[in-house]
């Protein structure tokens, strides 16, 4: 009966002690730290000849099935398609959401893409040889 009670005792004990309260932080973007990236003003102006496309149209209007809501077609060094459908939570917010690192998901993308094409020679180079 005496190793029942204590090993009751201990298992309470320890339990017991294991228990803390955590205070859960908010999900706010806002609320994070920001970087300042200042904009050039000799930046790229992309030309566009924009053509209206229905199964895009209709793909992101089909949002909750797709979760498509954005679609920009590049082609022949112009905008071609240009269409968005964005959430109301992000449009209330001037545009931001929070990345969860696609950012880095998409430069990996662009980068590979850059190399198959030759504009960098392989993964190998640094890239910080490029004009102001």
């Amino acid at each position: 009966m005496k190793k029942y009670l204590f090993i009751t005792f201990l298992c309470f004990l320890l339990n017991s002690v294991s228990l803390a309260e955590h205070q859960n932080e908010p999900y706010e973007p806002n609320g994070w730290d920001k970087f300042l990236v200042n904009g050039s003003d000799k930046y790229y102006k992309f030309e566009s000849e924009l053509i209206e496309d229905k199964s895009v149209k209709k793909e992101i209007k089909n949002t909750k099935k797709t979760g498509l809501i954005s679609y920009l077609l590049f082609e022949d060094n112009k905008i071609k398609i240009d269409e968005e459908n964005l959430p109301e939570y992000i449009r209330s917010n001037n545009g931001i959401m929070p990345s969860h690192s696609v950012g880095k998901s998409l430069v990996s993308y662009v980068l590979g893409h850059a190399i198959c094409e030759g504009y960098i020679d392989s993964i190998n180079i640094t890239l910080d040889d490029w004009s102001y």
